[in-house]
C-alpha cells in the first residue's frame, strides 16, 4: 500500500492540486489513495510528484503522464470551446430574432383576420 495520502497532506496539497500536477482529476487521486486505482504509470507519476520529506517539489521537476493534456493543449481546447459557444449564441440570437419576426407577422395576421371577421359580422346585420 502506498502512503500517498499522508505524503500529499504533509506537502499541503489537495487532491485536486496533486491531480493537476500529474494530469488527472481529484476523483482519480481519491481512488488511488483508497487503493482502487492501480495504474502503474499513474502510481509512478504520483510517487515522483510527492516529496518524500513533505517539501513541495520544485517547479519543472513535476512528472507528466504521456498523453496527458499540456497547458498549451488546454488553452487550445478552451479557445475552441469558447469559439463554439459564441457560434451557438449567435445562432440562437438569429433564431430568436426570426421567431420574433414570425410572432409579429402572426399577430398582424390575427389582427387582419379579426378585422375581416368584424366586417363580415357588420355586413350581415
Amino acid at each position: 500500500m502506498h502512503d500517498f495520502k499522508a505524503r500529499r497532506l504533509s506537502a499541503g496539497l489537495s487532491q485536486a492540486a496533486l491531480g493537476a500536477m500529474v494530469g488527472c482529476n481529484q476523483t482519480t487521486i481519491g481512488r488511488v489513495e483508497k487503493g482502487k486505482e492501480t495504474t502503474p504509470l499513474l502510481l509512478k507519476a504520483i510517487d515522483a510528484a510527492l516529496p518524500k520529506t513533505g517539501a513541495l517539489p520544485k517547479t519543472g521537476a513535476l512528472p507528466t503522464i504521456p498523453g496527458a493534456a499540456t497547458p498549451a493543449d488546454l488553452s487550445g481546447m478552451l479557445a475552441t470551446a469558447t469559439a463554439a459557444m459564441h457560434e451557438k449564441i449567435e445562432l440562437q440570437a438569429e433564431i430568436i430574432g426570426s421567431q420574433r419576426e414570425t410572432i409579429t407577422a402572426l399577430k398582424q395576421t390575427i389582427v387582419a383576420l379579426e378585422k375581416r371577421l368584424e366586417e363580415r359580422k357588420d355586413a350581415r346585420t
